[in-house]
C-alpha cells in the first residue's frame, strides 16, 4: 500500500535521527522540574515518487514553510496546522 510505504519512511527517517531529538530536548527542558512538559516541531518531509510510484526521501525540513501560493497550498498547510493543535490539545 502506497500510504504505509510513505508512513515507513517517515518512521524509519524517525527513528534513525531520536538521539539527536533526544539529546536537544533535554538540552532545551534540563531540570528534572520539567517533567510533564513538552515541545515539538513540525517537520516537513519531501518525497518524491520514481515511475512505479514508490516513494523515496528527498528531503526533510526542520522548519517547512507555511507561506501559501496556491488554493491547494493553503488546504494542505492549514489542514498540517489544525491536526497538530488538536494533537497539542490546543
Amino acid at each position: 500500500d502506497f500510504w504505509e510505504k510513505v508512513r515507513d519512511l517517515i518512521l524509519k527517517t524517525l527513528l534513525s535521527v531520536q538521539p539527536t531529538l533526544k539529546h536537544v530536548y533535554r538540552t532545551c527542558l534540563p531540570h528534572p522540574s520539567n517533567l510533564g512538559n513538552s515541545c515539538f516541531e513540525v517537520l516537513g518531509f519531501d518525497i518524491i515518487l520514481d515511475d512505479k510510484a514508490r516513494p523515496f526521501l528527498l528531503e526533510v525540513n526542520q522548519a517547512p514553510s507555511f507561506s501559501t501560493d496556491s488554493p491547494m497550498d493553503y488546504i494542505v498547510k492549514r489542514g498540517v496546522i489544525l491536526e497538530t493543535m488538536a494533537l497539542i490539545c490546543v
